[in-house]
């Protein structure tokens, strides 16, 4: 039985900000999307298949900028191939990076964004 007064140290990474709320993605294990209160939202990728090294892949940062209080994956399909709101396909080889779909939301006024976020 884990003893959670004691919390196990695997990894840690500052993203500027306390983070609120973590969510691992749907379908990529090593993903992780951090809420950081007043510093917007992190995506995160653990390095190493014992979780011992985190990298910041990408930050967002809503457009009120009030505390980033939730966030979590859209539970759809993989991110490969996934279509932007304006009909572009994310998957060719040009691209940068895979992206996720992400909803996220503040605080304060309850302001709730969907956003594509790099995954990679």
């Amino acid at each position: 039985m884990r003893n959670t007064s004691k919390p196990v140290l695997v990894s840690q990474l500052n993203t500027g900000g306390g983070n609120w709320r973590l969510r691992w993605h749907p379908h990529d294990v090593h993903v992780l999307l951090a809420a950081c209160m007043y510093n917007g939202f992190a995506v995160l990728r653990c390095c190493t298949s014992d979780f011992r090294s985190l990298a910041l892949v990408s930050m967002y940062q809503s457009p009120n900028k009030h505390i980033a209080y939730g966030a979590d994956w859209w539970q759809g399909g993989s991110a490969a191939g996934e279509t932007s709101c304006s009909g572009s396909s994310s998957s060719s080889s040009a691209d940068k990076g895979r992206r996720s779909l992400a909803a996220t939301c503040s605080f304060y006024d309850r302001q709730h964004t969907l956003v594509w976020l790099e995954t990679e």
